[in-house]
């Protein structure tokens, strides 16, 4: 933060001991980056502006920036996603810097650490249409009881419908350097109908694509014991399983029709996956392409498996920053199913329209979760946000942003034993938007407003029907 203007940096150029390495701020003027060696010497690039050099060690420059030494792991903890490099707003001792963000992460992560035992945040309540409020427990012992090995576990219970979730899993790292992770485990859970998860999925409080949740009402029971291995070789992630899969039906699929249909699916089979991710960060908010590609194949008679298929997801994340315009992203999603698959291994829109106001990025905001289904489909999510167009106030922060999304599907072989109404996407859904975020900036989140209009093919048949209004929710 420049203190004698009282400006962020937004979108600068982080030159780290004389070119060495360098990275680009934030809209916030955060930013992170990686150093073989100590950090001595800054220079602030400002297309337009001369240069400035910081001598990183020198708190009373009027331009402060505090250092906390970063690993060199791409996926760290909870108790180390604080060793970041960050532009601060106040003058502040090291030490209690590092102690004030390691506890913020920790909580905002979705683990609080409680000895060798870390809490799992995300497995303490959720709530969706299909299972109401859910309340439960869960978390993993931590490195403070081994550095090779981990327990863990989660129990709990929807009051919608009724039932009783729980699963356990270990996990070996025998490897010293921890690039390969064994790991064992079994789970009852819910999963939702035709939706998609790739293999190095966690939920984050910090997430705004975690809220589609909230919508989702069609949902099936799964049982699940899988032996899996990923390793981390540079900037890519690698993983594969095996896994025995059951899954049983959670809502009727006859539409009346007066047929037997099956309340029990076994789908076991084999998980590959790779994601790549151009330079070794955080991969939702890296500013460079990170790639995932996913295969799930189910393969009769293994676990005594029924079905016969294969089921590939994709997903490209970018973002690209423009100077003095603010920033792009883009999260592209392709799928595609091939062999005989049950109807919930075709793939839904991605929809997020409902009553419960909260944007869920990456998703279409006036599609309805269960509107359509594809056995391929293509879908773009396009964001680009400004910087800070108004005087910067104490909680009054506005960063307006532009939405456009658009997304295609087709599916020419009908489940068997599915008597719903299907439709595809076939001749394109479109839907655009205009976002102020940082409305209320409370530092750890933004609130905001949006307003969102369903076009194209798909529109409705009034004004009305099409506009769509959302709270967002947006962090640092």
């Amino acid at each position: 933060m420049d203190q004698e203007n009282k400006k962020h940096l937004s979108f600068v150029k982080i030159e780290v001991n004389d070119n060495k390495s360098n990275t680009t701020t934030d809209i916030n003027g955060l930013f992170t980056i990686r150093s073989e060696e100590p950090i001595r010497k800054l220079r602030v690039v400002n297309i337009g502006y001369q240069s400035l050099i910081i001598d990183a060690t020198d708190i009373t420059s009027p331009l402060i920036i505090k250092l906390v030494q970063v690993k060199q792991s791409s996926e760290m903890s909870s108790e180390e996603k604080s060793d970041i490099y960050h532009y601060i707003d106040s003058v502040m001792h090291i030490d209690q810097y590092a102690q004030i963000k390691r506890r913020q992460e920790a909580m905002l992560s979705g683990e609080i650490p409680i000895g060798f035992f870390s809490l799992d945040m995300s497995k303490l309540k959720r709530y969706n249409q299909f299972e109401g409020v859910y309340l439960g427990l869960g978390g993993h012992t931590n490195k403070k009881l081994s550095e090779t090995v981990s327990l863990g576990g989660f129990t709990g219970y929807g009051f919608k419908d009724r039932k009783t979730k729980y699963g356990f899993n270990v996990s070996l790292w025998p490897v010293k350097d921890q690039r390969l992770t064994l790991n064992a485990g079994y789970s009852y859970d819910t999963q939702e109908s035709g939706g998609g998860e790739f293999f190095d999925a966690k939920s984050e409080i910090l997430d705004p694509a975690a809220f589609r949740s909230f919508y989702v009402s069609k949902m099936n029971y799964e049982q699940k014991l899988r032996l899996s291995a990923s390793f981390k070789q540079n900037n890519f992630l690698f993983y594969g399983a095996l896994q025995r899969r059951i899954i049983d039906r959670g809502y009727d699929i006859s539409n009346g029709v007066k047929i037997l249909v099956p309340t029990h699916f076994n789908v076991s089979g084999i998980i590959a996956g790779v994601r790549l991710s151009t330079v070794m960060t955080d991969p939702k908010k890296s500013i460079y392409p990170v790639m995932w590609f996913q295969l799930t194949r189910g393969i009769p008679d293994m676990f005594n498996g029924e079905f016969n298929y294969n089921r590939f997801e994709g997903k490209i994340q970018i973002s690209q920053i423009i100077n003095h315009l603010g920033i792009s992203s883009l999260q592209v999603f392709g799928n595609m199913l091939s062999g005989n698959a049950p109807w919930f291994e075709y793939f839904n829109g991605r929809g997020s329209y409902g009553n419960f106001g909260l944007f869920a990025s990456g998703s279409f905001v006036t599609m309805h979760p269960d509107e359509f289904m594809n056995e391929r489909s293509l879908s773009f999510f396009y964001t680009h946000t400004f910087g800070n167009l108004f005087p910067k106030m104490e909680l009054f922060n506005p960063c307006p942003a532009l939405v456009f999304n658009c997304g295609w599907g087709k599916i020419q072989n009908n489940p068997a034993s599915y008597f719903l109404p299907i439709k595809d996407m076939h001749r394109g859904f479109i839907e655009a938007g205009v976002q102020l975020n940082n409305l209320l900036d409370l530092k750890v989140y933004g609130v905001g407003l949006g307003a969102y209009y369903r076009m194209g093919a798909y529109r409705n048949s009034t004004f009305k029907e099409n506009l769509v209004f959302k709270l967002v929710i947006s962090f640092p």
